[in-house]
């Protein structure tokens, strides 16, 4: 809503702006042909009184008692407006009324001015109808966003109504014991005689519209109404646990290793973990990541295709806690981030034996045997941001690969290149899915840490296409310190 005001509010100071501009103009011309506007016997004053009385007897031609009827009519009629809409913006209380309100005076005013120009001088009539047309529409569009910007008052009563009906439901809570006993509210229909502690329950409910139609205090404990009260008290509990912030721990076996997800209140998964050896270490790396959330490293990636990603490292970024999921644009990735930080702290752990196939994250695949290439490269280069040493691979039409974590040193990042090399050529790849449907490849150490992870793509066929690649380009890839100076 203040977004929209504020473009409000600028379009009709540009409309101000536009008025004046067009208003000098016409001032202009005026007194450049003052000699003639300001005869006494056909002179802007005397059509002006013309126009004002409805005198058409001097105007011989039925265009120009056309166009001076038309003069007389917009004349009052804008008057007319302008002091309604004052009456509006008092009523109202809304100053920013004023401008467009100001805005419509100025160029109706000129508008008038420039009707009776065309009556005074013949040979540039067109000239001044064609302005005062300009500055009528002008004076409309201004009086009509004048009261666009009261827009946001004018919303004022259906909030007062919605915060009475919120009242009225909690007022109606507390009958819900009676409710939920079918057996007393039959007696009561049958006896019809409220005690006096009946009474006291029921009579907050007596300023609710329909009791007074009904005028009968149990007439709230109607099915609909039931279903009303259970509903809110349902939402009440929801937003109650919400607030709790509890979640839940799950781990589970995938793709050879095992694994834990953790979730929110409502059920949507907002992590899932690497891959351990044993369930043990799954569990044990639950304990990493809460330290981690707290004192880590926490970054959002975005890739060469937009998509970004939170990443969770150790406090010295020395190696890979957890990868988010991926997301279209980086503050929905920012926000999931915040979403772990709050639920991170859950203690409930639960051992599952597995998980529904549609909720499978990540597979084993068989590559196609390796085509080896010559004319892919490996560049080592200092990161930006952390000032620390990485490596990607590019391949032979310069699209980049996959690119490493950071180093502290650049003997680190090549052995590192190295390790990663060697589980390349081993096969040690599988595919990863997350819940937007974006893949990525994943190369694993022998321990199930994820040692580098590739780019995403819109489909499983092409990250395992890009994982093919890196297996064609990176054994024979020619390595590139890009800090050397020749």
């Amino acid at each position: 809503m203040e977004q929209k005001e504020k473009r409000i509010s600028i379009i009709t100071w540009v409309i101000f702006a536009l008025i004046i501009v067009l208003s000098s103009i016409e001032v202009t011309f005026i007194i450049l042909s003052k000699d003639t506007f300001f005869a006494e016997n056909n002179g802007l004053l005397s059509h002006f009184k013309n126009v004002v009385a409805f005198n058409y007897s001097s105007y011989s031609e039925g265009l120009f008692k056309a166009v001076a009827l038309i003069d007389s009519i917009w004349g009052y009629l804008f008057i007319a407006c302008f002091l309604v809409g004052l009456i509006g913006m008092f009523a109202r209380k809304r100053a920013k009324i004023l401008v467009g309100l100001l805005g419509f005076l100025l160029a109706s005013l000129f508008a008038f001015t420039g009707i009776l120009a065309s009556l005074t001088l013949a040979e540039a009539s067109i000239l001044y109808l064609t302005l005062a047309a300009v500055l009528l529409c002008l004076a409309v569009v201004s009086f009509r966003f004048a009261f666009a910007a009261s827009s946001k008052s004018e919303a004022i009563p259906s909030s007062k109504n919605e915060v009475k009906e919120e009242k009225v439901e909690e007022e109606k809570e507390p009958l819900e014991p009676a409710i939920d006993n079918p057996t007393e509210n039959e007696e009561k229909k049958i006896d019809n005689t409220p005690t006096k502690e009946e009474k006291s329950e029921t009579k907050p409910v007596v300023n609710s519209k329909k009791v007074q139609e009904n005028k009968k205090p149990l007439a709230v404990e109607t099915p609909s109404t039931k279903e009303k009260n259970e509903e809110s008290s349902t939402e009440t509990e929801a937003k109650q646990k919400n607030n709790r912030q509890v979640g839940k721990y799950e781990v589970f076996p995938e793709a050879g290793f095992y694994k834990y997800r953790l979730k929110a209140n409502n059920g949507e998964i907002l992590l899932v973990s690497s891959s351990y050896k044993t369930r043990e270490g799954a569990h044990n790396g639950i304990a990493t990541l809460r330290k981690n959330v707290k004192d880590g490293s926490k970054k959002i990636v975005t890739d060469k295709n937009g998509f970004s990603q939170f990443r969770i490292y150790t406090s010295n970024d020395s190696r890979l806690v957890v990868a988010g999921e991926i997301y279209p644009t980086l503050l929905s990735a920012q926000n999931a981030l915040s979403s772990v930080t709050k639920f991170y702290k859950a203690h409930k752990e639960v051992d599952l034996d597995g998980v529904p196939e549609n909720e499978v994250r990540e597979w084993k695949v068989f590559l196609p045997p390796i085509n080896p290439s010559n004319n892919g490269k490996i560049e080592l280069y200092i990161d930006e941001e952390t000032k620390k040493w990485k490596g990607r691979l590019l391949a032979s039409n310069g699209v980049l690969l996959f690119s490493t974590t950071t180093y502290s040193s650049k003997n680190a990042v090549t052995k590192a290149i190295e390790n990663i090399k060697n589980k390349v050529m081993a096969g040690s790849m599988s595919i990863s899915r997350d819940k937007q449907n974006r893949y990525q490849f994943r190369v694993y150490s022998e321990n199930g840490a994820v040692l580098v992870m590739g780019e995403t793509y819109p489909s499983k066929e092409s990250a395992i296409s890009a994982a093919s690649s890196v297996r064609n380009f990176i054994g024979n890839a020619k390595l590139i310190d890009t800090t050397k100076t020749f």
